[in-house]
């Protein structure tokens, strides 16, 4: 039943949107598709835009991140913070960490901590921040 399930999600898109995270305190928000484009854009520009290139550490090899979000599955959860800014959170998740049935249900814990990365986007703003490994 398990390989049937994977099977039919081999055309499934690279990402999910949440409606809340249940992590989260502040009041929850589902991202819109624009929303989610100019921050996918944004994000581009501002690995891009850094004097020295993030790496990440892949099978021993230090290789630009931005080489390697193809690898990575995303998830996106909107808030809303108690100064009235709408914040959402990306999660990406390596996916040969977590498979391709698991990777939208992988909980941030020890085990996975080296397979997620996050970053968050102030929507108002259109600003990219809080890049955490």
């Amino acid at each position: 039943m398990i390989l049937l399930s994977c099977e039919n999600e081999k055309n499934e898109q690279d990402y999910i949107v949440f409606e809340n995270n249940p992590l989260e305190k502040d009041i929850p928000f589902k991202p819109s598709n624009a929303q989610i484009e100019k921050l996918n854009i944004k994000l581009i520009d501002f690995l891009n835009s850094q004097e020295k290139p993030i790496y990440i550490n892949k099978s021993g090899n230090k290789t630009p991140l931005i080489e390697q979000l193809k690898y990575y599955k995303r998830r996106y959860f909107g808030r809303i913070n108690i100064e009235g800014d709408k914040i959402i959170k990306v999660e990406f998740v390596f996916v040969r960490c977590a498979s391709m049935c698991q990777w939208k249900n992988v909980i941030i814990d020890k085990k996975y901590k080296d397979c997620i990365f996050s970053v968050q986007y102030r929507v108002e703003d259109d600003e990219i921040y809080g890049l955490n490994f």
